[in-house]
């Protein structure tokens, strides 16, 4: 019933000598050394062993393997300077054209051309953007000075406008062409989108990586490749 408790019962304590033998068997039960007669302990102890065994082998390869990582941490951590970290590609076979305001290159001038996203490993490391050679061109004589240039955030990676000037071409068109080799900070190890962008100093319709008439492009779009590249660099 409850919260009864029951009369307390005497314990008698009883000094066994030892061996133990059962008196209606005469029996060896426990032995002088305190053994248990009949029971074999070596398989249980056999196991016991090769288990310790194999968490001993556990404990050294993690202790190797946590001795690897540090090894391979500090050699990422220490590259020599100069040394190629990663290096990344960008494919587009985009044929752009954009009406553009006439302002010098800028994270927000001009149109984009095509954009691919870039996560340096390092803060301290030095990132290189080359590009295959790209043709910028007016569609008609307005103005003057296609450019191309690379952004990223609101910050300006580089630019150019290496132009040879309308007089060599037909009805004073202006046409260039360009290529990236632009060595720049790395930001950090955020992932930011790298932006190429086109423009020129008029206010006029621009096109790039584009043909400059329609009447003889029998090359199809997917040909028209242009690549991008983003080489990390220790410093």
């Amino acid at each position: 019933m409850p919260g009864y408790t029951g009369a307390k019962g005497s314990v008698t304590h009883q000094r066994v000598t030892l061996p133990f033998v059962d008196a209606a068997t005469n029996n060896v039960i426990i032995r002088e050394d305190g053994t248990l007669a009949g029971v074999d302990f070596t398989p249980i102890n056999s196991q016991i062993a090769s288990i310790q065994n194999q968490i001993n082998s556990i404990e050294e390869d993690i202790t190797s393997l946590d001795t690897s990582i540090g090894v391979v941490e500090d050699a990422v951590e220490n590259l020599p300077p100069g040394h190629v970290v990663q290096v990344f590609n960008h494919k587009t076979t985009t044929r752009a054209s954009a009406n553009v305001d006439g302002s010098a290159p800028g994270w927000d001038k001009g149109g984009s051309f095509t954009t691919f996203s870039f996560t340096p490993h390092y803060s301290t490391s030095k990132l290189l953007l080359t590009s295959t050679t790209i043709n910028v061109q007016q569609s008609s004589n307005v103005g003057d000075s296609p450019w191309l240039c690379a952004v990223y955030d609101t910050t300006l990676i580089g630019s150019m406008l290496s132009y040879p000037g309308h007089v060599h071409w037909q009805s004073n068109l202006d046409l260039t062409f360009v290529s990236f080799n632009h060595l720049f900070d790395s930001w950090g190890i955020d992932t930011k989108t790298i932006d190429i962008r086109f423009g020129s100093w008029s206010t006029e319709t621009i096109k790039c990586n584009a043909p400059s008439t329609s009447t003889y492009d029998y090359v199809p779009t997917q040909y028209h490749e242009q690549c991008f590249t983003v080489m990390e660099i220790s410093q």
